[in-house]
């Protein structure tokens, strides 16, 4: 399965070619996205008032799998973060919280 991020699914609703080769070749189960990169998609929609492309949007998170941020996902988050944090890496909590998602699925 293929994990696709905010920024992927932005390139896809604005029909970025790039992007779209990828997502061509067939996932072995499809795509995925998480509750989270569903939260900072709507938020922009919300904010910009973007009804039109919020429904687009409705429509293909709806055609994915989408990951949730539990209790497994969490402790993951948490060590990745402990870790860049650790190394004295710039942490971005969001991206932490998606890899998280990531790593327990």
């Amino acid at each position: 399965m293929m994990l696709l991020d905010t920024s992927a699914i932005i390139s896809i609703l604005r029909g970025d070619s790039g992007v779209k080769s990828i997502i061509d070749r067939p996932a072995k189960e499809g795509f995925c996205t998480t509750t989270i990169t569903r939260f900072e998609l709507f938020s922009k929609v919300y904010h910009r008032g973007l009804v039109k492309e919020g429904k687009v949007l409705r429509r293909l998170i709806k055609s994915m799998n989408l990951l949730t941020f539990d209790e497994e996902s969490s402790e993951k988050a948490a060590e990745i973060m402990g870790t860049l944090l650790m190394a004295g890496k710039p942490v971005n909590v969001i991206d932490v919280l998606i890899a998280g998602i990531a790593v327990a699925n």
